[in-house]
């Protein structure tokens, strides 16, 4: 959050809130679209549209908006036209933001946020605000493998437990409690 909460304005709280708070790929997000967001709920598309190829392009996954970014996201896309993106460049009319509009944001925002903080948080690039989310869902959120590998549009989960499953705290102990209660529940 002392990324998030670092950054300059609401155009950029909103973007590293997306990528932070739900995971998809920075290229899903500087590819919605204002029409994307209904209900609540946000439908992204797997590799965008159009703007950035990403692994698995034949799906779309409609994901519930944390209710910290939702206010971020209606604020942003007032009553612009569905068909507007979401993150509109502010330099190419008609465009979304470019892939290095969201690193320099990430970047301006880790710089400030680092201001008075003694133990630095360390500069990647945007795309760590995703690999944050998987981790901290998994870590300290405790959310199950299935859950996790979906927010981030994991073709398999697979692929969410060999990138981070050593990071879960749920392991064979608790399981095997929850086991025990069930057993003696139905004895």
């Amino acid at each position: 959050m002392a990324i998030i909460n670092a950054t300059r304005d609401d155009f950029d709280r909103a973007l590293l809130g997306t990528l932070g708070l739900m995971g998809p790929r920075s290229g899903e997000a500087r590819s919605l679209l204002v029409g994307d967001l209904r209900a609540g709920h946000l439908s992204v598309l797997n590799g965008g549209s159009g703007t950035d190829t990403t692994k698995t392009r034949d799906s779309r996954r409609v994901l519930p908006v944390p209710a910290l970014l939702l206010p971020w996201l209606t604020e942003l896309a007032g009553d612009r036209p569905k068909s507007d993106w979401m993150f509109p460049s502010p330099r190419r009319k008609g465009a979304p933001i470019a892939k290095q509009y969201a690193n320099q944001a990430f970047t301006r925002a880790v710089a400030r946020a680092n201001e008075d903080r003694e133990e630095k948080i360390p500069r990647y690039s945007a795309h760590a605000l995703r690999h944050t989310f998987a981790a901290i869902s998994l870590s300290e959120a405790e959310a199950d493998l299935l859950s996790v590998s979906q927010a981030p549009g994991h073709a398999r989960p697979s692929i969410t437990l060999d990138r981070y499953g050593h990071l879960s705290k749920r392991g064979l102990a608790p399981l095997m409690a929850k086991i025990d209660a069930l057993v003696a529940k139905a004895s």
